[in-house]
């Protein structure tokens, strides 16, 4: 549980010294600050990481994701039927209709005093930092309790507000939740990480407004279907927010002061960077860099993230708090970025809205992103896709689903018969030959020998669909997701390219 004083339905919370430098709120109504060690010991294990379900072995995987892979275990006569009902208008059904069909409010979720309610899909939260209290002789103003209140809004009207673009772990991949952020008018306690609760620390109001969506805080982590749906309108929040802002740790931000943030901190743009001294401002804090430059941040774990990439590209303006400088990326910024962005070349992409790249495209271009979660990277960049198709992520889904997914909405939905080659040359255990789980396949080398085989690839795939009278298909069951050594197609795929 997260609430310390339950039995207080009118809370009078005050802050008061703890005896060693720093503060805690304290319940005058019961005469007791909360006791931290106690609720951090009763944080579910589950709580700050979503855990795959086991892979299904093969003749068990019952695909039906993404939708627009048309999966079918029918043979090619059945198909052609199932085309001819769907052409005459007779309903048909799928595996994909009942495993994908639930009740957005029907799944189990954790009880939450913080989360009264599950957000709907048309809705989402924001967080209203309180700016902090008055510090007091014998303790650190920046010691102060952090605390703020949640409020929901819909799609269709909602306040301005910034996002917030971070990782949970920082730079040190640390993601154990271990500060307490206190929420609400019981000051209710929700663990975070520490790289989240600098984040926060920094972003505090000296006085005023401030609305923030961060996900840790205004997603509830133990919901999954909330997870799901929340995760899934990223593309909705960061592009309608007024801007982002980037937090790259303390060691980059420099160490805050009375736990705020400089009222009025000097502006640069991100290009001119490498031609400010601002190395000198961080010289305590980053002993390790002797100037701070572009390449250098370009560099950090922060701009290996796959979500970072969806966060910053979506957003219409960004901004980088580097020591008490702000420094501004728009639209423009990309192109003027020149050879620094080795380590991240989606970065040229910053803040473009949703590039116009097809999805095999769009894995080159984040090919050396990561995630903790292997299914991120397929959801990542699912989300950058520009198309009027789309879906939401499902976290219900096996990594294997997800990695069997991804090629096969490229093949059936992009036409991009690219994603069949190369191929490593043994094929991971207890996947299909033609799918790479652990990265997606990558063009970068032999390209003209590559390009060559390509276009091989697409005249013998073209030959094996039936078309009609103007040459356009007329299905898009294709026959390679299970050719037999027999096949003929299958014998001048293998003459040129080894599965």
């Amino acid at each position: 549980m997260s609430r310390w004083h339950a039995e207080c339905n009118e809370p009078d919370v005050v802050i008061v010294g703890d005896g060693d430098g720093g503060s805690l709120p304290y319940c005058s109504n019961r005469n007791r600050p909360p006791d931290l060690d106690a609720l951090k010991a009763a944080i579910p294990a589950s709580s700050s990481n979503i855990i795959p379900p086991p892979d299904e072995p093969l003749g068990e995987l019952n695909l039906y994701w993404p939708p627009t892979a048309p999966y079918s275990d029918m043979d090619v006569s059945q198909m052609s039927l199932e085309a001819s009902r769907q052409e005459s208008g007779v309903a048909t059904s799928s595996p994909k209709d009942c495993a994908s069909s639930k009740d957005d409010n029907s799944g189990p979720r954790t009880p939450s005093n913080i989360y009264e309610n599950r957000l709907r899909p048309d809705e989402f939260r924001l967080l209203l930092p309180r700016p902090p209290p008055q510090a007091s002789p014998g303790w650190e103003a920046s010691t102060t309790p952090i605390h703020v209140d949640l409020e929901t809004y819909g799609d269709d009207r909602y306040p301005e507000y910034k996002t917030v673009s971070y990782t949970w772990g920082g730079e040190n991949a640390d993601s154990t939740p271990c500060r307490p952020v206190f929420v609400g008018t019981h000051w209710d306690v929700l663990f975070q990480t520490r790289n989240c609760e600098e984040m926060l620390r920094l972003l505090q109001p000296s006085r005023g407004i401030r609305l923030l969506w961060v996900d840790a805080v205004c997603i509830n982590q133990n919901d999954i279907d909330e997870r799901d749906s929340q995760v899934g309108k990223m593309r909705f929040i960061y592009s309608n927010a007024r801007r982002v802002v980037v937090f790259l740790g303390t060691a980059v931000a420099g160490p805050q002061t009375n736990g705020l943030a400089t009222p009025c901190p000097a502006r640069r743009r991100l290009e001119d960077l490498d031609i400010t001294d601002i190395g000198a401002q961080l010289k305590q804090k980053t002993k390790s860099m002797h100037r701070l430059s572009l390449k250098t941040i370009f560099r950090m774990r922060y701009f290996s993230r796959i979500w970072v990439v969806q966060e910053l590209l979506l957003s219409k303006l960004v901004i980088f708090k580097i020591g008490h400088v702000e420094y501004i990326a728009n639209q423009l910024t990309g192109d003027n970025l020149g050879g620094t962005v080795e380590a991240a070349p989606w970065i040229k992409l910053i803040a473009k809205g949703l590039p116009r790249l097809g999805s095999l495209a769009l894995s080159e271009l984040v090919t050396r992103c990561q995630a903790s979660d292997p299914r991120d990277m397929v959801f990542g960049i699912l989300g950058l896709l520009n198309s009027a198709t789309s879906w939401p992520d499902d976290y219900s889904l096996s990594a294997k689903h997800v990695m069997i997914g991804f090629p096969g909405h490229c093949l059936l939905h992009d036409e991009d018969v690219r994603v069949l080659s190369p191929r490593p040359a043994k094929g991971a255990p207890g996947y299909p030959s033609w799918v790479n789980p652990i990265r997606v396949p990558s063009t970068t080398t032999g390209e003209r020998e590559y390009m060559d085989s390509v276009k091989t690839f697409e005249g013998i795939l073209h030959r094996g669909i039936k078309r009609d009278f103007w040459g356009n298909p007329q299905t898009k069951y294709w026959d390679v997701f299970d050719l037999s050594d027999s096949e003929p197609i299958a014998t001048e795929l293998r003459a040129i390219k080894s599965w």
